[in-house]
Formats: C-alpha cells, structure tokens, sequence
C-alpha cells in the first residue's frame, strides 16, 4: 500500500520515486546539462535525491564538487 507523501516518515518519503519514466526523464535533464538543483525542482524531490540516484546509474551532475586532489595548485 501507497501512503501519501505527507503522512510518512522523510525516509519512507522517497521510496516509490523512481519509476522508470521518471528515471528516464533524469537521464535526459542531466544530457540537457541541468544542475542537480535545477532537476530537484522539476521532479519535486531533493538535491540529495537526484544526486543519489544520478550516482547509482553512472552519471555525472552538472556543477558537482571538485575534490581537491583534482584542483590545480598554485606552484610556488
């Protein structure tokens, strides 16, 4: 059974998100080139949510942290 969103703890929130249109469309708002941000706002979930799932199908979010060890340093 499908409870509506509002009645469940935040970690049940998101359980039945991922429809497989809905993961499709993911995968075309990221080739688009959209930020993590911006597609939390069309599909109506977190940042955290898409990041998550972005990561678990291979794909790359526009405007993602930069590790340190990939920054250039300044030489001295």
């Amino acid at each position: 059974m499908i409870r509506p969103l509002g009645s469940t703890s935040s970690s049940l929130k998101y359980r039945n998100a991922w429809s497989p249109r809905r993961t499709l469309l993911l995968q075309a708002l990221i080739d688009q080139g959209l930020s993590g941000s911006q597609i939390a706002k069309i599909l109506g979930l977190t940042r955290s949510t898409i990041s998550g799932k972005a990561k678990r199908l291979g794909l790359r979010l526009k405007g993602g942290i930069v590790p340190l060890s990939m920054k250039k340093r300044k030489q001295p």
